[in-house]
């Protein structure tokens, strides 16, 4: 039995315990119960980026079994996956991990997967490093092609054959590194078309003391690869432009001041745009998930799941426009995040192709 003195320290390690253990049991989102949507996903990892393969068959996504969003700042960055869902058998098969969050993509024929990945080494000195690769791997046999790309993000593949990623260019004019686009062969790796980004600084993060962090990534990219869809990174997602590889700088698509938008997603044929919406400057406010035309016209709401703080982010098209994919869930830049995805039906008038 502790003395009086001791109750307070033995109360406040009683209330530790109890906060550790409650952070440590899984948890999920409320489920969705609306009409025409569907999960899944049942377990309580958090998921994010889904995106579905050209025929329809599976569902690629990063998934992170950690239930933390913002890695990097625990110095936990190297804790993710790259799975593959069947979203009729709903088997989740794990591809990559753990290691770096990754963006998956799909060849056009829907054959491969592309995802940036890490390795680790031991230098002469007995420290470890990290090596970054471009990672192409064949959905038949699971074998892998690893191309070194030291600096590569967000890789895209164009209906082309090639990889669109966002990479540091080396240094530019000033000295300063210089970030950009380059295309990458995926039978051999090789590298061409490197252009520097021009004119985006209003879309880059502000970081520590004001120094501006230049983008190195995007969104998305056009099928073809011309035109890339940007959010306002410096006030989380406030909007989403469109940038032109090669022009002087971005325009905006859809900027609505009173809004955030955010999660660009272009259907198979370009035609239709998904995105969310939620309060300006409030990170976890409830979503919505909006539809409009590829030029931004025409916006309507798409699906309106509610549930402040949680959130639906990534939607992602089916490849035939009748559906889409995405996740719903806790998603904070600290602390315990999780998600489930989901499958809704898209109205017939608002598929691609069902109106103007």
């Amino acid at each position: 039995m502790g003395t009086l003195r001791q109750w307070p320290v033995l109360a406040g390690l009683a209330i530790l315990l109890i906060s550790c253990r409650e952070l440590s049991i899984p948890q999920k989102a409320p489920r969705l119960d609306l009409e025409n949507v569907r999960r899944i996903t049942s377990d309580t990892y958090l998921y994010e980026y889904p995106v579905w393969s050209p025929d329809g068959t599976f569902i690629a996504a990063a998934r992170n079994m950690d239930n933390q969003v913002d890695m990097l700042v625990l110095g936990l960055e190297r804790a993710w996956e790259v799975v593959l869902i069947n979203p009729v058998s709903l088997e989740v098969t794990p591809l990559y991990g753990p290691g770096a969050l990754s963006i998956a993509t799909w060849a056009p024929e829907g054959d491969r997967l592309a995802y940036v990945t890490d390795q680790t080494r031991d230098d002469q000195a007995g420290e470890v490093r990290f090596e970054r690769y471009l990672t192409v791997r064949s959905i038949a046999d699971g074998a892998e092609t690893h191309y070194p790309c030291a600096s590569c993000a967000y890789p895209m593949w164009l209906e082309e054959g090639m990889i669109l990623v966002g990479v540091n260019l080396g240094p530019g004019p000033d000295g300063r590194p210089q970030y950009g686009t380059a295309k990458v062969d995926p039978g051999t790796g090789q590298m061409h078309s490197e252009t520097p980004y021009s004119g985006i600084s209003e879309l880059s993060v502000i970081g520590p003391e004001g120094i501006l962090l230049p983008i190195i990534d995007f969104d998305l990219a056009s099928p073809t690869g011309e035109v890339l869809f940007m959010t306002t990174l410096a006030h989380d997602c406030s909007g989403i432009w469109t940038y032109r590889i090669g022009s002087d700088g971005p325009t905006p698509l859809i900027d609505n001041p009173e809004v955030d938008e955010c999660d660009p997603a272009l259907s198979l044929d370009g035609s239709r745009l998904l995105y969310t919406v939620k309060a300006p400057r409030q990170q976890l406010a409830a979503t919505t998930i909006m539809l409009a035309n590829a030029d931004g016209t025409s916006p309507v709401t798409l699906l309106e799941p509610g549930g402040d703080p949680y959130q639906a982010r990534y939607p992602t098209w089916s490849p035939d426009g009748t559906q889409f994919a995405f996740a719903y869930g806790l998603f904070q830049e600290t602390g315990p995040s999780y998600s489930t995805l989901y499958v809704a039906d898209v109205p017939a008038a608002l598929q691609p192709g069902g109106r103007d």
